[in-house]
């Protein structure tokens, strides 16, 4: 099953790795350059907490990212090759993670995940197999008394499910990045399951079109598992058209959190200001 183009010209496979291009023979994920976005905010998230990472240096420091692929991808608009979240966390120095939890299924984003966090030694946890089913072991891999961050980001809304962010938010301190696949939810309204999606069957009570109900729903399910509304944000990104691809949903508990992420989306990975959403 075929998906968009590389910018090789080969079409994706349905994993979203190109079929041709490889990096020291291991797979790459497509990427258009919308999905950067969400990899600037992580990568500002983590660099913006690390004084409060390090507080927490002996009750353990946690990120976990659910669907993490190969760990490296390349775009599809300029061919640039770029490390993936997974890597992103890793190779954050200054107060590093002390538990980095990887979830993948598909067996050659398995093999090149491993071989490209070889070099971060045991702090790395990679979970085979699919990460909906398995979230609590994925969950049970975090320091329970520590600082941890969770990645949701699922290839399509299919891949969304809320009892795989109610696992991760049954941590006491877990940050959120969800992300929310806007485009993919719009076209496949049908045949998603938008109640298990967003985690309550009553998401058709909120005010607005679809997507304004369905995220509005998503942040009362959090608010509903501990996250206080005022620290739950959405982040709309956007193609070059300004059409909004997907949101990025954030939630913390601590107004610290909050007042952090912000800070950070003021600036959109292009240079230019968002809106602080």
């Amino acid at each position: 099953m075929a998906r968009g183009s590389c910018h090789c010209g080969q079409q994706q496979l349905a994993n979203g790795n190109c079929p041709a291009c490889r990096e020291d023979g291991l797979v790459l994920q497509c990427i258009g350059p919308w999905s950067c976005e969400k990899h600037h905010y992580l990568r500002a998230y983590v660099e913006a907490t690390w004084a409060v990472r390090q507080k927490f240096a002996k009750a353990g420091t946690g990120f976990v990212d659910v669907f993490a692929g190969p760990g490296r991808s390349k775009r599809t608009d300029n061919g640039e090759i770029v490390d993936g979240s997974s890597l992103i966390a890793l190779k954050h120095a200054r107060a590093p993670f002390t538990s980095v939890v990887l979830g993948e299924q598909d067996p050659d984003n398995l093999l090149a995940l491993s071989a490209r966090t070889l070099q971060f030694g045991p702090r790395v946890h990679i979970e085979p197999g699919d990460s909906i089913a398995n979230i609590e072991r994925l969950a049970q891999r975090l320091p329970p008394q520590g600082l941890n961050l969770g990645l949701v980001d699922p290839f399509g809304p299919q891949g969304l499910r809320w009892n795989v962010v109610a696992a991760l938010a049954a941590l006491r301190r877990m940050d959120l990045i969800i992300h929310f696949p806007t485009v993919g939810s719009r076209r496949n309204f049908r045949t998603v399951d938008f109640d298990a999606m967003v985690g309550t069957p009553d998401w058709r009570k909120h005010p607005g079109p679809l997507l304004q109900q369905l995220v509005s729903a998503l942040k009362s399910s959090l608010e509903r598992v501990g996250y206080p509304r005022t620290e739950i944000r959405d982040v709309p990104v956007r193609n070059n058209q300004r059409a909004v691809l997907y949101h990025l949903v954030f939630a913390a508990r601590h107004p610290l959190g909050d007042k952090i992420w912000k800070s950070i989306i003021k600036i959109e990975a292009s240079g230019q200001r968002g809106f602080g959403f």
